[in-house]
């Protein structure tokens, strides 16, 4: 976490989450649900890496038709995330009198949790400032 913020002035991240898709051959069996938004074949490696960009976490086989974050529900990171294992309260920080717990980042595939931070959603009607936080 410590590097996070200094790296990128983010405090209490211990890393970030996302999907990518592996092309495979389309399988005999159910191959149309392998098939991604990108019309391939493919299976769904799911990381978190940390601010040296090594990976702390993989999740991966589920096909290419499921979105990220249904992979990311039901992954053991999220549950372990949810039961506080993976991200204890004991490294809890108070930061501007507001007691922040260690986080995960993720994009606007992701599901806001109180341990999971993303994008602020663009539907037309944010501040400059939000819109301004969207392009990092």
């Amino acid at each position: 976490m410590a590097s996070f913020e200094k790296l990128y002035g983010f405090p209490q991240v211990v890393g970030a989450v996302d999907g990518c898709h592996i092309r495979i051959k389309a399988p005999y069996k159910n191959s149309e649900d392998y098939i991604n938004r990108k019309d391939y074949h493919s299976i769904i490696l799911q990381g978190l890496a940390d601010s040296k960009y090594l990976f702390r976490d993989i999740f991966v086989g589920w096909t290419g038709k499921s979105h990220d974050s249904r992979v990311f529900k039901n992954s053991p990171l999220y549950k372990e995330c949810l039961v506080r294992t993976f991200l204890p309260n004991n490294l809890n920080k108070i930061i501007n009198n507001i007691e922040i717990g260690p986080l995960i980042l993720g994009d606007s595939a992701y599901s806001l949790e109180n341990w999971l931070m993303k994008p602020y959603s663009d539907r037309g009607n944010l501040s400059i400032e939000e819109a301004s936080l969207t392009l990092i």
